[in-house]
């Protein structure tokens, strides 16, 4: 247990030697969020993990990595202290109404799967039945639309933002936008899935942070309703489910515990992984089907693998990683989003790097838990729809970047 103190020694010392700290407050708080989560993981070691290996040369690997895939989120916050240039108006224009249309029927289509009775009576059973695969539309062409428009949700949120800077007379559009990123939410109603309500409100809180000192001050007071009520409905939602899923868990001491356990469980088991799987135990069959050439669900591994460790358990990014291809494949795929995230963090600021960095605190919020992607054609396709659109040749407008009056 004691080794996993390094964990939250790591945190401190990154942090105390962030230099103009009052100007990365959200890489400073995300550091923050992180080392609450190996705090988190040795309140909980004794009592529910106790017996589970720690091993300093996994804690290091560990620690190695995961400071690889922070570090280049340094220069992300200039987002706050310059002014992006305005896109070329069709472009934007075109991107917002693709996104608003397939992110509103998406909703549409899923709405009809929520259950109020379920949700609130009966939440294991709508968790077996997204194990089971219930969900699964069998018409395929809804089944590609709700999927794209479900990688788009934090794209329409930075789109509002712009427009609420450079248009904030175009009501409706920002409207529809918003509207259309809560398309993530009503999927986490479906499935009764937590993460979905916090990594939105995390979304939402950095592009308010790095953006509202630059909108209007009508849009300003909007948005500080918007995130107080949906702030208050979220919360309540996520206790509601906490206590439903395990108030009266036999795993668990208390609701609370279940929290800290799912917040710091990636440092306890990480080490496990890091004995067992050495070389990999899928080469990428569930998360990188695109390149293992074949696809592996990563629902009840522990029923078609045998092995020691929980492999339904939570075991970081690092850790989903390292289980699928193994210790040195690890380290060429978190170097590789080393070198992509310190260019974007280099780039000159647009409206589209900020998408792209959007999408990294995606990954980087989801990274305390496990790896979220599933790298297959569809997800390589949703990608580059995004980069193209930013590769089209407009004339743009001969607004130059500029610090922003304060």
């Amino acid at each position: 247990m004691r080794l996993l103190y390094l964990y939250t020694v790591f945190y401190l010392i990154f942090i105390i030697f962030i230099k103009d700290k009052s100007r990365k407050v959200v890489f400073v708080s995300t550091l923050t969020i992180y080392m609450f989560s190996s705090v988190a993981a040795i309140h909980v070691y004794d009592a529910m993990y106790k017996g589970f290996p720690i091993m300093l040369n996994a804690v290091t690997y560990h620690i190695i990595m995961l400071f690889l895939l922070l570090y280049p989120l340094r220069k992300f916050d200039k987002y706050r202290y310059v002014r992006f240039p305005k896109d070329d108006d069709k472009k934007i224009k075109i991107l917002s109404i693709i996104i608003i249309v397939s992110s509103l029927l998406k909703i549409l289509f899923d709405i009809q799967n929520v259950n109020l009775n379920v949700l609130l009576s009966d939440v294991q059973s709508l968790r077996q039945s997204l194990t089971e695969g219930s969900f699964r539309d069998s018409n395929t062409l809804i089944r590609y639309l709700k999927y794209f428009a479900g990688q788009y949700w934090s794209v329409a949120l930075v789109l509002a933002f712009y427009y609420m800077r450079y248009y904030p007379q175009k009501k409706i559009y920002i409207l529809l936008l918003l509207a259309s990123s809560l398309s993530v939410i009503v999927s986490g109603f479906v499935v009764a899935a937590r993460e979905y309500l916090i990594k939105y409100l995390y979304v939402f809180l950095i592009l308010t942070y790095w953006l509202a000192p630059s909108i209007s001050h009508q849009w300003g007071r909007i948005l500080k309703k918007f995130i107080v009520l949906l702030g208050t409905i979220f919360i309540v939602f996520f206790l509601v489910i906490t206590f439903l899923r395990f108030g009266e868990s036999s795993s668990y001491n208390s609701p609370m515990d279940s929290m800290l356990s799912y917040f710091g469980q990636g440092y306890i088991h990480f080490s496990t992984f890091f004995a067992e799987f050495e070389d990999g135990l899928t080469q990428g069959a569930i998360r990188f089907p695109l390149f293992a050439g074949k696809h592996m669900s990563s629902f009840n591994l522990n029923e078609i693998f045998y092995t020691d460790a929980s492999l339904n358990a939570f075991p970081t990014t690092i850790g989903s990683w390292y289980f699928e291809v193994g210790y040195v494949w690890t380290i060429i795929i978190t170097i590789i989003h080393y070198l992509l995230f310190t260019h974007i963090g280099n780039s000159p600021p647009t409206i589209f790097k900020l998408i792209y960095v959007i999408w990294i605190y995606e990954f980087i919020f989801s990274s305390i838990f496990f790896y979220n992607e599933v790298l297959n054609g569809s997800r390589v396709v949703s990608i580059l729809f995004i980069i193209i659109f930013e590769k089209i040749p407009y004339n743009p407008y001969s607004v130059k970047v500029k610090k922003c009056n304060k």
